[in-house]
C-alpha cells in the first residue's frame, strides 16, 4: 500500500461465529437449561496503526575542490543521496552558494555533480557550496516525520577554491649560446632566447 490517504488509526474487529449445532449440544450435554447466546459469538478487536515509510537519506557528498584557471571546464566528482529504506520517495536537489561559473547539473533526482569554468582572476577566492536533498513527501507524511523526529532533508557542504594556474617547472623552447653586445650600437639585436 503506497497511497498516503490510508496514513492514520483504525479500529478493526473480528467477529466469529462457532458452529450452532456443536455449541448447542455441548450446552445441552453440560448446561442443562442455560442460555449458550452469550458464548456462541467470539470477537476481538484491535487499533490498526498506518505509517508511512520512514526513510533517512544517506549522502556520498562530493569532496572540497580546488580549480586552477586556465583548466578548462572540469566536473567535480559525483555526489549521491540515497533512500535508505528505499521507500521509492522522489527527492528535490538543489544547490545553494555556487558562483555563476560553478553550474549544478543534477544527473536525476538523487545525483548530481559541478561543472566549473572560468579564466577570470576576479574569481579567485574560496566558496562554500551546499546541496540539499529532500524527499518529496505529502503533507500527511511530513507531519509524521515531523512528529517522530526523522529529517526529510539532508545537508552537505564543500568548499570550491578558485587559484591560479601552478606552474611546477619551466622549459625553454630555444636556448641561445652567446650574445654579443657593442656598447654604444643603437641597432642592436640579438636571436631569439
Amino acid at each position: 500500500m503506497t497511497d498516503p490517504v490510508y496514513i492514520g488509526q483504525y479500529t478493526v474487529s473480528i467477529f466469529q461465529r462457532a458452529n450452532e449445532d456443536n455449541i448447542q449440544a455441548t450446552y445441552d450435554a453440560y448446561f442443562a437449561g442455560r442460555s449458550y447466546e452469550a458464548d456462541r459469538i467470539a470477537s476481538s478487536q484491535f487499533t490498526l496503526s498506518v505509517e508511512p515509510c520512514i526513510s533517512t537519506i544517506v549522502q556520498t557528498p562530493t569532496t572540497d575542490m580546488t580549480y586552477y584557471l586556465g583548466l578548462g571546464a572540469v566536473d567535480t566528482g559525483a555526489y549521491t543521496f540515497l533512500d535508505s529504506a528505499n521507500c521509492n520517495y522522489g527527492f528535490t536537489t538543489t544547490a545553494t552558494g555556487q558562483p555563476a561559473f560553478a553550474s549544478h547539473t543534477p544527473t536525476n533526482t538523487k545525483s548530481g555533480n559541478f561543472r566549473v569554468d572560468t579564466m577570470a582572476t576576479a574569481d579567485f577566492g574560496a566558496y562554500d557550496v551546499t546541496v540539499t536533498a529532500t524527499l518529496d513527501l505529502t503533507t500527511e507524511e511530513l507531519a509524521f516525520y515531523t512528529d517522530a523526529g526523522f529529517a526529510a532533508s539532508s545537508i552537505f557542504t564543500y568548499t570550491l577554491t578558485v587559484a591560479m594556474c601552478e606552474v611546477t617547472s619551466f622549459i625553454a623552447d630555444v636556448l641561445t649560446n652567446n650574445v654579443n653586445v657593442v656598447l654604444g650600437d643603437p641597432t642592436f639585436t640579438t636571436n631569439a632566447f
